[in-house]
């Protein structure tokens, strides 16, 4: 059985979102460590970008109609493969490094905050199952 057909559209879309996040992460923090690289070119990934190259790079999400009274709209992406930004930096240092630790912080504390949001909703939605499953015993 598809993890699709037990879950639905919406609990594959937000793994993918955790997934996503935790890169991005992994790649923030990449900038970070190397603050005194000389040379190194920090990164970025842009969510807006990915998710409208994950929805087929249109400027609208397909609607697939499941029902005569439902018409949502689902996003699959794909694959975790992402466009991955360098930095054109604001910081000139003379060893030509453009990580600005103040920004690369601010990022993370977002990232941060987008992680934890989708983890409680997709906690949030298997408790749900959870408590529908319990119910029926």
């Amino acid at each position: 059985m598809p993890s699709e057909a037990l879950f639905g559209a919406n609990v594959i879309m937000l793994e993918k979102l955790l997934d996503f996040h935790s890169d991005r992460h992994k790649l923030l923090a990449a900038n970070a460590a190397n603050i005194d690289t000389p040379g190194y070119k920090g990164c970025d990934i842009s969510f807006p970008d990915e998710l409208k190259r994950a929805a087929g790079g249109g400027k609208t999400l397909p609607l697939v109609k499941t029902s005569e009274g439902h018409l949502p709209a689902e996003i699959h992406l794909k694959n975790t493969q992402y466009s991955v930004l360098e930095s054109n930096g604001t910081v000139h240092r003379l060893d030509g490094n453009t990580v600005d630790l103040d920004k690369e912080m601010s990022k993370l504390a977002e990232n941060s905050l987008y992680y934890n949001t989708a983890s409680q909703v997709i906690s949030r939605k298997l408790q749900g199952l959870k408590t529908a499953i319990s119910e029926v015993r």
